[in-house]
């Protein structure tokens, strides 16, 4: 039923909704260059996370009920003290739950994306692969990604199949991601 629910609340929010950057598109009510601080307690703030060698950046998550996600989670500079959020991610969980049913909501995901970017963006479909991050090569997923023309940064949608030696939960991710945090990522990847 949640799963029903998401795609409903999704459809009814992208019929009026025309991005043009990706600050005109919020993930449970979180934008791009919002702060942290509005949408975080001091505890969550607490347990921020550094994700990558390079403590450039941290990233804090939470659970939530209200609205499609099941989890958000923000990324932002370490040392930028107003916490001016670089990426969002929206997740659902699919633990114990059919993965079929995962990809199955990424693609009318996709579809009501194409209506939004239509003219703003550039669409990629980078297909099912395996996830780089698994050293045992058996976790994938699939990838979409809408790339801005205005070079503000991208929207990404992937269903993600982890294999069971990772310890991560099956999940259906909406991601927005600025240039500005993409060039980090490629950088520490090299």
């Amino acid at each position: 039923m949640k799963k029903f629910f998401f795609i409903i609340i999704l459809i009814v929010n992208f019929e009026t909704l025309k991005a043009e950057s990706i600050n005109d598109f919020q993930i449970a009510g979180i934008s791009i260059g919002d702060s942290a601080l509005d949408f975080f307690s001091e505890d969550d703030l607490k347990s921020k996370r550094f994700m990558y060698k390079n403590k450039k950046y941290a990233s804090v998550a939470k659970l939530i009920d209200n609205g499609p996600y099941e989890g958000v989670s923000v990324e932002f500079e370490a040392n930028d003290k107003k916490l001016i959020i670089k990426a969002i991610n929206g997740k659902i969980l699919y633990d114990n739950k059919n993965f079929n049913d995962c990809y199955k909501s990424e693609n009318q995901i996709v579809r009501e994306l194409k209506i939004i970017f239509k003219d703003n963006a550039l669409y990629n479909n980078f297909g099912i692969t395996v996830h780089p991050g698994d050293k045992t090569g058996k976790s994938s997923g699939s990838h979409h990604q809408f790339d801005m023309k205005d070079g503000s940064g991208f929207v990404m949608v992937e269903c993600m199949n982890w294999a069971d030696e990772t310890g991560f939960t099956d999940n259906l991710k909406v991601s927005i991601i600025t240039d500005e945090f993409n060039n980090f990522l490629i950088e520490t990847y090299k």
